[in-house]
């Protein structure tokens, strides 16, 4: 009977294909990084000015709805960036009535 070689396969990777691989994902991260820290300041601050532009358009719609001057309160400035002061889930913003004449 004639026995036939047995062939190994080779699994896994070797430590040189890892090394590279490391190399590769360390480069992009680099890459990357700064740019989503760009992005998530952007989205903050069309964030922020999307706010204030839906309250200060709920504050003209009051004016209007009540027939008389009301006033848009920015409050709790955090880390430079002015955040509309938020009342509850049904009311998107504070309006003020403005008792000055």
């Amino acid at each position: 009977m004639l026995s036939h070689p047995v062939i190994l396969r080779q699994q896994g990777f070797t430590l040189v294909e890892l090394m590279i691989a490391v190399a590769v994902l360390g480069i992009l991260l680099s890459v990357g990084v700064p740019s989503f820290k760009a992005w998530l300041l952007n989205t903050k601050i069309r964030t922020t000015a999307e706010a204030m532009q839906n309250g200060l358009q709920l504050a003209r719609a009051e004016a209007v709805r009540r027939n008389e001057r009301v006033r848009f309160v920015i409050s709790g400035a955090q880390a430079g960036l002015c955040k509309p002061t938020l009342a509850p889930r049904s009311k998107p913003a504070q309006v003020v009535k403005d008792h000055q004449v």
